[in-house]
């Protein structure tokens, strides 16, 4: 449903997310301005086939964002044991490329 809050910055990252419907946006707690920090979206959204919060379970840390529901949306979770059953099930070269794909973008997202 709308709004609705699928995790929460510095949540443990024990999942990642494959989006099937919708859309999910990316919300932060932002710096304070004159009092608390607050969260806000931020111009970040995943739609229908693209794959959320990858980085923070195959890196075991926090999430450094939180996901929010924009509209009717459904999704996957998969867990790590879930995810090294898969990975395990495909082709190693696939799983090599696709544990790459996220440590480069990590290496750019910590440049950001």
């Amino acid at each position: 449903d709308d709004g609705e809050v699928i995790c929460a910055q510095d949540d443990p990252g024990d999942a990642m997310f494959i989006i099937l419907k919708g859309e999910i946006g990316v919300v932060a707690m932002q710096p304070p301005a004159g009092g608390a920090a607050q969260a806000a979206p931020l111009s970040i959204s995943f739609g229908a086939g693209q794959i959320v919060g990858e980085l923070a379970l195959a890196l075991n840390r926090p999430r450094t964002a939180g996901l929010q529901a924009i509209g009717p949306t459904a999704f996957l979770s998969i867990n790590f044991d879930v995810l090294r059953a898969l990975l395990d099930a495909g082709a190693p070269t696939r799983s090599r490329r696709l544990l790459a794909r996220w440590r480069m973008r990590e290496r750019l997202t910590a440049r950001g």
